[in-house]
């Protein structure tokens, strides 16, 4: 009987349709499955713990045909505290038996038992290349082992981003280790510097996210004229306040290699972690003009000194003005604590060293103003987080849309409560009567993102009627009321769980229904986002059913 096969796009079609975990088990079925399943398991690899997978990793990676598989690699370089602490092999001692029992603490250790395991096998070469590239593992030293990883690492050719997290100080290395601390952080350095720079020199290396105490910057980037990210196009870049702080290298180490980034890099994010917040107006005041960059996400320390001098911060923001599409701007707290809310001081502070950034208000007794800082190619805007302040949201959102060539196309406003009259007052940017509209064009949002909110019959009017051009809504509701003057009615669940009254989304739906209709609004597609639903498969098709009705315009309801 002739074999029954189809061709090669409808196999992918088909494996398009499941999930990943069935694919794995279909690796045996035939030549599309099996290079699906093997580009899913290791696509993405990550290095930070010495144990049994990592070692199986490192073998696996040494086969060509496994390494091209790789395209996110994760490196974590604290394992390497285990991996040299140990200078000399000689001393230790191993039992030989047909199987490996047990591996040693050190990666050095478990690679050299693999090893001489392999050769207690007795077989001339072995043919399969995990075995025949294990055997090559012969590990006396350290450095062998740097030398090692080194290989395995910097030769994966197709990876497209790359995530390196070292934010321990050198004297947590010398803690765990035998050798001083700045000897093991330099060779950690040295080993992360070189697989960077190998990634960096290929064609494939398009992300880098890089989580480092400023300490560690001056190990991985020693030569910052050497730091050549050809292709490089996004890098997210995490700082750390550690106990020693060189505050220099953010001028002399990192400010110059994101400088040299500056004909490809197109998205930069920063921010800054651990208390206290880092002060990184050294670094914006050694940065220049970024000549492809389009996106910038800041988190913003609520913390004094937030990011540092906002003039600084300004000076930066100002030199990228010509390209710079997407602002996202995020509210974090670097002590740890899990308030939602600010204290009054650090509300003020905060709101304060934001203005002073984008300009526009009184500074100082004289009452002498910074002029508004000219964005003209923003487009969109994006707030996020709890913790930024409401009133400081909509200072943004005025300032960028009155400021910008043409206003903004996109804004996402997300994180904090907000009630009817606050996004009332957000949505009066966009009304023709509006200070400065002139200067604006009416009706030029055409995505927004907002939440938390009530949904009501009044909410849905006031979109419909201050932003009848937009196109796509994306609401993040906490409840759904009747009518906006109402309160949420809560049910107590099983335990601590509550949830909305059904009777209150019932009464919405009709009223909605009844009372509403919007043949005029541009909207074509509408996300309601809904935490405390009492039946999600109840109520979802009915909102849909609903929106479709009142808004004949619409296409899609999520």
């Amino acid at each position: 009987m002739q074999k029954n096969t189809f061709p090669h796009d409808v196999w992918l079609q088909i494996a398009s349709y499941l999930p990943p975990s069935q694919i794995q088990q279909l690796l045996n079925l035939n030549s599309t499955f099996f290079h699906i399943a093997m580009d899913g398991r290791y696509r993405q690899m990550s290095f930070a713990y010495l144990d049994n997978r990592m070692i199986r990793s490192l073998a696996r990676l040494t086969d060509p045909a496994v390494a091209k598989r790789v395209r996110i690699l994760h490196v974590y370089p604290g394992f390497l505290m285990d991996a040299l602490n140990c200078e000399d092999f000689d001393e230790l001692s191993f039992c030989p038996s047909s199987n490996v029992t047990s591996l040693r603490r050190t990666l050095k250790c478990r690679i050299l038992e693999l090893a001489l395991h392999l050769s207690l096998l007795k077989q001339p070469e072995p043919t399969h290349p995990k075995l025949r590239m294990m055997r090559l593992f012969k590990v006396k030293r350290s450095e062998d082992l740097v030398h090692l990883m080194l290989q395995v690492l910097s030769s994966l050719p197709n990876v497209t981003d790359y995530y390196v997290s070292w934010h321990c100080a050198a004297s947590d290395f010398a803690a765990s280790s035998s050798l001083s601390g700045g000897a093991t952080a330099s060779a950690a350095g040295s080993l992360l510097e070189s697989v960077l720079m190998r990634l960096g020199d290929g064609s494939s290396l398009r992300k880098l996210c890089l989580e480092l105490s400023l300490e560690n910057v001056r190990c991985l980037i020693s030569d910052p004229k050497a730091f050549a990210m050809h292709r490089l196009e996004e890098l997210a870049l995490s700082i750390h306040h550690t106990s020693y702080f060189p505050v220099e290298v953010l001028s002399t180490h990192l400010a110059p290699a994101i400088n040299s980034l500056h004909s490809t890099l197109r998205i930069l994010t920063i921010q800054s972690l651990t208390p206290p917040a880092v002060d990184l107006s050294a670094m914006f005041l050694s940065l220049d003009t970024l000549s492809a960059l389009e996106e910038l996400s800041v988190s913003i320390p609520v913390e004094t000194p937030h990011l540092g001098d906002p003039m600084a911060f300004r000076s930066f923001l100002k030199k990228q003005s010509r390209t710079l599409k997407t602002l996202r701007m995020k509210a974090n707290r670097t002590s740890g604590t899990d308030s939602l809310s600010l204290p009054g001081v650090l509300e003020e502070s905060f709101d304060h060293w934001v203005k002073s950034v984008f300009g526009g208000r009184p500074i100082g007794l004289e009452g002498c103003s910074i002029p508004p800082l000219h964005l003209p190619a923003l487009k969109h805007l994006d707030i996020t987080s709890t913790l930024f302040p409401v009133s400081t949201s909509e200072y943004c959102l005025r300032h960028f849309h009155l400021y910008g060539s043409l206003g903004l196309n996109s804004v996402s406003l997300t994180g904090a409560y907000r009630c009817y009259e606050d996004i009332r007052d957000a949505l009066e940017v966009f009304s023709p009567t509006s200070e400065d509209a002139l200067s604006c064009s009416l009706g030029t949002l055409r995505k927004l993102r907002i939440g938390l909110v009530s949904l009501s019959p009044q909410l849905i009017d006031l979109i419909a009627r201050k932003l009848p051009q937009l196109e796509r809504l994306d609401i993040i509701v906490k409840y759904i009321l009747p009518d906006v003057q109402e309160c949420p009615e809560m049910t107590r669940m099983s335990g601590s769980q509550t949830e909305q009254s059904s009777t209150q989304i019932d009464s919405f739906l009709n009223n909605v229904l009844t009372t509403r209709s919007y043949p005029d609004w541009s909207l074509r597609h509408l996300c309601i986002l809904a935490e405390s639903l009492p039946s999600r498969t109840l109520y979802e098709p009915l909102l849909e059913q609903v929106f479709l009705t009142v808004v004949p315009g619409l296409r899609r309801v999520t």
